[in-house]
């Protein structure tokens, strides 16, 4: 379940935190996750047959998704502890940028924060399994992961090309809004 920390500091989550990312102009949804088969979500190196199974098992909803939303294409990412070169990786979703599309996300397992900033404000979005979040395009945003380190995720997007990042130089990860 996402939970929202807002720019004074306060943790929404549930209803509360559903309320506040539509207010925001944050897609939310929560889709079921305790019937993906174990083995497509166990730590490891992501494959190409654990990667169709993710997409398989959910290509009713995805499908579903991108036909509302305009999403063309779609792929799986895992980054985990064994991920190679997992640090050059998160350094480019540390640093704030915004894409010309809707940055799309549905966790498959895992957990990760989204931090999005919205009128000069600051909100750090934690999505754990089952939550979708889609970031609408323009929005500047960074993505890093918990302590936990771990996430499996599918990607959506309404460009084919993929994941195209627009670097904003003038906020950094470590900057706080108050």
């Amino acid at each position: 379940m996402s939970i929202v920390q807002d720019p004074q500091g306060q943790c929404h989550a549930g209803s509360a935190a559903a309320t506040l990312l539509a207010r925001l102009g944050l897609y939310h949804d929560r889709w079921p996750v305790a019937t993906v088969p174990p083995a497509l979500v166990a730590q490891g190196r992501l494959t190409p047959d654990v990667a169709d199974g993710i997409l398989a098992h959910f290509a009713e909803r995805l499908n579903a998704l991108s036909e509302a939303r305009g999403y063309r294409s779609r792929d799986v990412i895992r980054l985990a502890p064994d991920t190679p070169d997992l640090e050059a990786l998160l350094a480019n979703f540390q640093r704030a940028h915004r894409h010309t599309e809707d940055e799309v996300r549905f966790v498959v397992a895992g957990e990760g924060i989204f931090v999005v900033m919205v009128s000069g404000q600051r909100y750090d979005v934690l999505v754990t399994a089952g939550d979708v979040l889609a970031v609408p395009a323009g929005t500047r945003h960074w993505f890093t992961l918990t302590a936990a380190r771990s996430i499996t995720a599918v990607r959506l997007f309404g460009d084919p090309a993929g994941w195209v990042a627009l670097y904003d130089d003038d906020i950094s990860p470590t900057e706080v809004s108050s």
